[in-house]
């Protein structure tokens, strides 16, 4: 019988020092021979050479291991191939001080157990964890005993910012999960980058990195300050076929981003999009509630349709953060729709008094209508609604007209989209989105259907020239890129639209420029629609002129 020990430290074996990260090139020798593989930093080392490991030791070869560590190459040996019948597994109780044995698992599930053990250490303040197996000989098989020491525990003790930037530590802590006394936790550590992203105002220069000392894990981050404030306005001209004059259109959008150095975020915005009608919306968004993983965002809009009618929308959502880049949340909208000289002709074109509350949940990215820059992206949104519509009886038409008129109802809507950038060349890539919309009321009314047209829905049409109950829209763009966010597009949007009465199914097509300046984003886009019973007219071309200042 021949007796063998095996050490595995699946994290951080080769580190001895307590800072570890380097800004240097490190490399592996196996068994003599140079291996192709390079690494810039210690961490990409340390999990380059366990990875390495845990792979040779999954194929039998459980004796393979590092025999030195100069300067910064890695000198490692294969060994022999072995079969592995039997395993007895202990882990380290630090209350006994003495390894306890857990159970006793056949050779093939070896490995799963030992990563999921190493694992849970290395995510519970034991970045040290270390399997030691004694292997034991009978002929031409081993059995195994496989004793797991967690190591020293670490804590995060603080982040370091190599460069200061606008924002409140506690709120940065928050976001990461790396509070201060916590147990170190390497799958918190690796989420850093992803995380990061839901601060649009925030970027990284480099990597995350971590020292630990004393028990203590340092966090460094090495950020800069992206411009995320905005104030944006776009004119439209609308030429008028039948007068050949100029209606000037557009609206104006205002921003401002991180508030209080804590994300919070307040908008604001005013939309002019045909004569007499109007639109203003504000929302205010405030991420991590009192400190907690929830987040609250409160919203009012009011839209005016000429001499029609009046609604308001008030919205109040709150939900909490899925993964790394994802929003689970719950909203109420309560809205009010008036007419504004009342007609009984208003009933029977589908327009009335009335007022919904709506409870809703859904699913989305993180910051889904941040526009996207050089790279591939993937953002969407579902969102599911239920509620009641009452319709309210106007003291300026005559009563009798509502007898024939359901004036309760149930209103149920499911509304979602999806925007993904993928390339074709490293510079030329294709950008697609698809939004959609199914309702369902017993009593629709014309005015709370949604509203579908313009720059930033169906290019080629005036703002909110459809009325839409269900609807799918696709815009498609290919997008040659010349800066990180600037770039000629061309695209061409499509749109199956079910209203109160027909169906339809219009096209706009175009192209444009997206200019990005050291103060801001201009845009040019020119596009022109048609439709079945709206042939196509260059001489109703739309031209939409637009400027976004950051700061």
């Amino acid at each position: 019988m021949v007796r063998r020990i095996l050490m595995i430290s699946v994290c951080y074996v080769l580190i001895s020092a307590p800072v570890l990260s380097q800004s240097t090139e490190y490399q592996l020798v196996v068994d003599g021979e140079l291996v192709a593989l390079t690494f810039q930093d210690s961490t990409d080392w340390i999990k380059g050479v366990d990875e390495l490991l845990l792979t040779w030791w999954k194929q039998g070869y459980v004796f393979s291991g590092v025999d030195s560590v100069m300067d910064k190459t890695t000198y490692l040996h294969k060994g022999e191939k072995v079969g592995i019948y039997n395993v007895q597994l202990s882990t380290y109780n630090s209350d006994l001080d003495s390894f306890v044995v857990n159970e006793q698992v056949d050779g093939d599930n070896i490995w799963k157990l030992i990563d999921s053990q190493i694992k849970y250490y290395r995510n519970s303040g034991y970045p040290f964890a270390q399997a030691k197996i004694h292997t034991i000989e009978h002929g031409h098989e081993w059995s195994s005993q496989v004793k797991i020491n967690p190591g020293p525990f670490i804590k995060f003790d603080s982040l370091i910012l190599i460069n200061e930037v606008n924002i409140g530590r506690q709120y940065l802590n928050n976001i990461l999960k790396t509070n201060s006394d916590q147990p170190y936790s390497e799958d918190v550590f690796e989420a850093i980058p992803d995380k990061l992203k839901r601060l649009p105002f925030l970027e990284l220069n480099e990597m995350p990195d971590v020292t630990f000392v004393d028990g203590k894990a340092q966090v460094y981050l090495n950020l800069k300050e992206s411009k995320q404030s905005s104030f944006e306005g776009v004119v439209g001209f609308l030429p008028q076929s039948n007068t050949n004059d100029l209606i000037i259109t557009g609206y104006l959008d205002l921003t401002l981003a991180n508030l209080l150095k804590s994300g919070k975020s307040l908008q604001f915005s005013w939309n002019r999009f045909a004569d007499q009608s109007q639109s203003t919306a504000i929302s205010y968004s405030h991420p991590y509630f009192l400190s907690s993983p929830l987040f609250v965002n409160v919203g009012f809009h009011l839209l005016k349709q000429d001499t029609s009618f009046l609604n308001q929308i008030w919205q109040l959502e709150t939900g909490t953060y899925l993964g790394n880049s994802s929003e689970l949340f719950f909203g109420f909208n309560s809205e009010n729709g008036s007419l504004i000289s009342p007609d009984e002709l208003d009933l029977e074109t589908g327009v009335a008094d009335f007022e919904s509350k709506v409870y809703q949940l859904g699913l989305r990215s993180s910051y889904a209508n941040l526009p996207f820059d050089l790279g591939k992206h993937f953002k969407y949104l579902l969102n599911v609604g239920i509620g009641d519509k009452r319709l309210n009886r106007n003291p300026g038409i005559d009563q009798m007209a509502y007898d024939s008129l359901d004036l309760l109802t149930q209103k149920i809507s499911v509304k979602g989209f999806t925007r993904t950038q993928w390339p074709v060349t490293p510079t030329l890539f294709v950008y697609h989105e698809i939004r959609g919309q199914l309702l369902y009321n017993d009593q629709l009314l014309v005015n709370e259907l949604a509203r579908i047209g313009g720059l930033k829905s169906l290019r080629g049409f005036n703002e909110n020239f459809y009325f839409a109950k269900d609807y799918l829209l696709s815009r498609l763009e290919l997008r040659q890129y010349f800066e990180q966010r600037s770039y000629f597009m061309l695209f061409y949007d499509a749109m199956y639209l079910h209203s109160l009465t027909d169906t339809s199914y219009p096209q706009g097509f175009g192209l444009g420029l997206n200019l990005n300046t050291s103060n801001g984003l201009f845009t040019f886009a020119t596009a022109i629609g048609k439709e079945s019973n709206l042939p196509m007219d260059f001489a109703n071309i739309k031209v939409h002129i637009g400027y976004s200042s950051r700061f």
